[in-house]
């Protein structure tokens, strides 16, 4: 199905991949976010009462729900340190679909004649799991993703071997979040870059997104924006002094279809979101079942740039702070003429990048 994978080409990939074939075991990234696809096991629940969309779904009670390791992310051995702060546990199964998906972007099985590929294939994964989805709060999980959990998930990640830390998740508006700032100053002095979505809600106000406005003033740690099929800013994606970055998102209305979004291997929604179709047809999930499906969002256009981290990391530039130099010197320059609020300093280029780290000091 690669070739259904626009995103890639787009940035030039396949020449990239020739000068670094998918980075290697020696990177590990880490996955904040609604947790990964990463083994196979049955968790029992107790399934709740809640309002959705203003409807009221009913409890289920006890349910068991089966889980799998998503087939192009496997093996199970190349994850490590999984951390849930959502159960407060070491089993971070993704109850959504989102943290599984951003993964693939960056280390799907690769040149494997199946489905889809990822850009840092040959990556470690650490999946850390500390924001929370329906099913977590139907099933009544003890925490969700406030400032203090998500700081505490970067901290782990830093210090448990993460060089690249993708944080596809964020808050819009509210109070600034400076426990967010320390902790990614923290993992930064660690030697982890860190990449932040900038944010989906421009048709909505342009609100600030306050995790990204942490990151962005910290050398090491990037704001980033999305584009679409052409190359052009995608119309959710935040206009902001602190996007740093642009990679491809998505854009369904520029392409005419989802395949304008951006593809990857996640659970089926057909077996995950049994809440879509009201509550007289709301049933248990599962999420043992697999399908290649399209995402956009600057979520989706985050864990390009931390591919891209991973691939630099494994030439040899381990500093958080070359690294985004290197990104930001080599992007492939958009909109107004220098840096800009919708791209920052442009679309990224993997290739030039990786060619050109002999100018980078």
């Amino acid at each position: 199905l690669y070739t259904n994978q626009w995103n890639f080409p787009a940035i030039d990939m396949e020449q990239a991949w020739d000068i670094n074939p998918g980075a290697t075991s020696a990177i590990t990234v880490a996955v904040l976010d609604t947790g990964v696809a990463y083994k196979n096991a049955t968790f029992d629940f107790v399934g709740t009462s809640f309002v959705l969309d203003g409807l009221r779904y009913p409890s289920l009670g006890p349910v068991s729900v089966p889980f799998a390791l998503a087939p192009e992310l496997g093996p199970s051995t190349r994850f490590v340190s999984p951390r849930d702060f959502i159960w407060n546990d070491a089993d971070p199964v993704d109850l959504d679909g989102h943290g599984t998906h951003v993964a693939g972007t960056i280390g799907q099985a690769t040149n494997n004649g199946v489905g889809v590929a990822g850009m840092a294939f040959n990556v470690q994964i650490m999946p850390v799991k500390c924001i929370s989805s329906v099913w977590d709060d139907a099933f009544d999980a003890p925490f969700v993703g406030t400032d203090d959990v998500i700081a505490r998930a970067i901290r782990y990640a830093a210090d448990n071997g993460a060089k690249v830390i993708n944080m596809s998740l964020g808050r819009s508006g509210g109070p600034e979040a400076p426990l967010i700032g320390e902790a990614i100053r923290y993992a930064v002095g660690r030697g982890a870059f860190v990449a932040v979505a900038a944010g989906n809600d421009y048709e909505r106000g342009n609100p600030v997104e306050r995790l990204a406005e942490q990151a962005a003033p910290i050398e090491g740690a990037m704001a980033v924006a999305a584009v679409g099929r052409g190359l052009t800013r995608a119309y959710y994606s935040g206009v902001k002094p602190y996007v740093e970055i642009a990679a491809p998102g998505g854009d369904h209305r520029a392409a005419g279809s989802s395949s304008g979004a951006i593809l990857q291997q996640t659970y089926s929604p057909i077996f995950t979101d049994t809440f879509t179709g009201g509550p007289l047809r709301y049933a248990a999930p599962r999420f043992d079942t697999f399908a290649y499906v399209y995402y956009q969002g600057t979520s989706m256009a985050t864990p390009h740039v931390s591919g891209l981290a991973a691939l630099l990391m494994s030439q040899g530039i381990t500093s958080p702070q070359a690294v985004e130099a290197a990104i930001k010197r080599f992007a492939t320059d958009k909109g107004a003429p220098g840096v800009d609020q919708e791209y920052g300093a442009g679309l990224i280029n993997p290739r030039n990048t990786l060619r050109g780290l002999g100018l980078i000091k």
